[in-house]
């Protein structure tokens, strides 16, 4: 089946105004009738642990973290800060606790979150990169969690900046949301 009949083969299937509703077809041209049903706990699983199968083969190292694209580093540590500091143009950054996530070996922490927090956290499903980020970053104002972000549950109301970036992709739809909702119980009131 071409992918256009995909398309009006699933305009065909959704009623008007059926928004709460996910209908679609997977690649195999199963009929999906909601998210619930497009991943079986089989599936959940071997997506994470060949996730974490990936990401134990990468050194830990800037180029390992960022999949090679290591040139980028700098420039994307510069534009990271250009966008915390726009957060807070009104108010003071409140600079007590970040939580890093998806902190590989702790590169934004080193090149960014430490020079405006007193405070650190780390987590990252890796324990080559937790392993890294301990040598790197040995101040005790540096806390390391080894775990991925779709069980990770953030200290409550510990955190004043949750930083997630090139992690967040690498969810599940379900989990990402899963795990917002956990991070805004550890924000902090500050």
């Amino acid at each position: 089946m071409s992918e256009g009949a995909q398309v009006e083969e699933v305009k065909n299937v959704v009623p008007s105004g059926a928004a709460s509703k996910i209908v679609g077809l997977d690649a195999s041209g199963k009929k999906i009738e909601d998210i619930g049903t497009l991943w079986t706990e089989e599936q959940y699983q071997q997506y994470y642990n060949k996730a974490d199968d990936y990401w134990k083969t990468q050194e830990a190292s800037v180029k390992g973290v960022m999949g090679g694209f290591d040139k980028l580093s700098k420039l994307d540590l510069a534009g990271s800060a250009v966008f915390i500091q726009s957060l807070f143009k009104k108010t003071k950054c409140p600079s007590n606790v970040a939580l890093d996530c998806g902190a590989g070996i702790g590169r934004v922490t080193e090149g960014l979150l430490q020079k405006i927090f007193k405070e650190v956290h780390l987590v990252d499903q890796c324990d080559s990169f937790i392993d890294k980020a301990k040598e790197l970053l040995t101040e005790p104002r540096f806390k390391f969690f080894c775990e991925g972000l779709q069980t990770f549950v953030p200290e409550p109301q510990n955190y004043d900046v949750i930083w997630i970036q090139w992690v967040f992709g690498h969810l599940t739809d379900n989990d990402a949301v899963e795990f917002l909702n956990r991070c805004k119980t550890g924000l902090s009131e500050r």
